[in-house]
């Protein structure tokens, strides 16, 4: 079923048990837009293509209980929760009272998009085949590694200073931050590997935003990852230079930083940091009309994304898609509640 679909995008308030959010499956909750004309600020409204939703009638007895119960049925909660529910072929969970659809979520392995109609008829064509649950090493023995690298043997190893030896022995490390080590495995892809907790949350936040339907064109894909979230393969991408942006875009880089700014605080007012000068009226009615830059707002806006990554040069790299260059973001595990937890 396409249903027509709305979110709402402020931060929810966190309030633990009140609203069974200590358990919630984890997903992009939305509502079903039921009637004609545009929606107002905070709302977007998009289109989901649901194919097997998980429907749950509800009342006034279990509008709240029915996620404790789904948690116990399947002794997991949140990311867990949701990847169980996906393994049993569920892409959704619709909530119904009377007939009426209530409370949506959405899950990685659904496809839909925020931010318009217009998409459609694209979303309809496309198929989506990949999936957040976890995909077997096995299955990437074929794949060309270096010949003293396999990632079977590699996931086997259980301790952090055994990942990074194998890997210096085997592996160029192109990169090394706060949270993560970065090695080249070959000229298609990287292994991701987290030193700290840091490290860990980003790490589950690219393997799933990697899959999302309205993520994929603008994110490097992930090929693999360990389900402790203690490493991830991910596409491999080129150094993006201001000039490969302004060719690949067509905006400088300096004018979508502007852009993105200038959104992230109108929509977030009382957010701390610094404000730069806003691009013209006709430069901004421009740029919104771009496919890449319209998909990062509605990534920053829909997935809590504070805004000082975004507006970093090297959190984008240069891939080739379709036989053409296409930027992507290769470091996109930062999200508020993850600044919140281990930066702020």
């Amino acid at each position: 079923m396409v249903l027509k679909i709305m979110k709402n995008m402020e931060k929810a308030p966190y309030y633990g048990s009140m609203f069974g959010q200590d358990v919630e499956p984890t997903g992009t909750y939305v509502v079903e837009k039921d009637f004609d004309g545009e929606v107002n600020k905070p709302w977007v409204e998009g289109t989901a293509d649901i194919k097997n939703p998980m429907i749950i009638e509800i009342d006034d007895s279990n509008k709240i209980s029915y996620k404790y119960d789904l948690a116990k049925e399947y002794k997991a909660k949140g990311k867990r929760l949701t990847e169980k529910l996906m393994k049993k072929g569920y892409d959704a969970i619709i909530t119904m009272r009377n007939g009426v659809s209530g409370e949506i979520i959405l899950f990685p392995n659904c496809r839909f998009m925020l931010g318009g109609l217009d998409e459609t008829k694209t979303l309809i064509k496309k198929r989506l085949t990949e999936s957040l649950t976890h995909k077997l090493i096995e299955s990437y023995l074929e794949e060309e590694y270096p010949t003293n690298f396999d990632l079977t043997e590699f996931s086997k190893l259980n301790s952090f200073n055994k990942r990074i030896q194998y890997c210096q022995e085997r592996l160029k490390r192109i990169s090394s931050g706060s949270s993560r080590i970065v090695y080249m495995v070959d000229d298609t892809k990287v292994l991701k590997i987290a030193k700290n907790q840091k490290g860990l949350a980003q790490n589950e936040i690219e393997a799933s935003y990697s899959n999302y339907y309205d993520l994929k064109e603008i994110t490097a894909q992930v090929f693999a990852y360990d389900q402790k979230d203690l490493w991830i393969e991910m596409e491999l991408a080129r150094k993006v230079t201001p000039k490969n942006f302004l060719q690949v875009i067509g905006f400088s880089f300096e004018d979508f930083c502007r852009l993105i700014n200038e959104d992230y605080y109108s929509i977030n007012p009382s957010a701390r940091g610094p404000r730069l000068r806003p691009v013209s009226p006709e430069l901004k009615a421009e740029m919104v009309e771009n496919e890449f830059v319209h998909e990062i707002l509605n990534f920053m806006r829909g997935y809590d994304i504070p805004v000082g990554d975004l507006m970093k040069l090297n959190s984008y790299g240069l891939v080739k898609r379709n036989g053409q260059d296409d930027i992507v973001m290769i470091d996109y595990g930062l999200n508020s509640s993850v600044w919140e937890d281990y930066y702020s």
